[in-house]
């Protein structure tokens, strides 16, 4: 049922839910996962963080498995801790104990199993420092113009955001 409930909200309703959990959820989050792992009492998200979707929050290294009958009481667990104003693109991957620092960015498909610094942008498998988050915006507003307008309601910025889009990009 839990679940189910989860699949039905929207990412503005999940961060509720996924408190009820036990995870430490900020303002303003937009949660686009269903889950936050077997363990989300173990996860932290500061405010204003966007999750896309398909990303995968291991709290534990299942890894024990292979000497279980010697050591039965073998485990490895470890917070997970996002900071504030973080994107963590879709399919990656979120290991045990790791922190992601406030304003980063975990690229589409990045394995992260060690700390991302606070204003870093990473990627890859392992995931690794691609570039400091004021570079990438410095390339981002040069190579790509605005295509919102300065409204602070994202829903009055995508109005005529179709016609803008195939206007710069136009079919072949």
């Amino acid at each position: 049922m839990r679940e189910l409930r989860l699949r039905l909200a929207d990412e503005y309703q999940r961060p509720a839910l996924f408190r009820q959990q036990g995870a430490e959820i900020g303002r303003g989050c937009r949660l686009l996962v269903t889950s936050l792992g077997s363990e989300p009492y173990l996860v932290s998200i500061g405010d204003e963080t966007l999750v896309s979707g398909d990303v995968r929050f291991f709290t534990h290294d299942a890894g024990t498995w292979v000497f279980r009958r010697e050591h039965p009481e073998a485990g490895r667990f470890g917070r997970i801790r996002v900071g504030s104003r973080v994107f963590i693109g879709a399919g990656a991957i979120i290991l045990p104990g790791v922190t992601i620092g406030d304003r980063s960015i975990v690229g589409a498909g990045a394995v992260v199993n060690r700390d991302v610094p606070s204003g870093s942008v990473v990627a890859g498998v392992p995931a690794r420092f691609v570039s400091s988050i004021e570079d990438y915006e410095e390339r981002t507003l040069r190579d790509y113009p605005p295509l919102y307008g300065p409204s602070a309601d994202p829903d009055d910025g995508r109005k005529d955001l179709r016609a803008r889009l195939e206007e710069r990009y136009p079919k072949p």
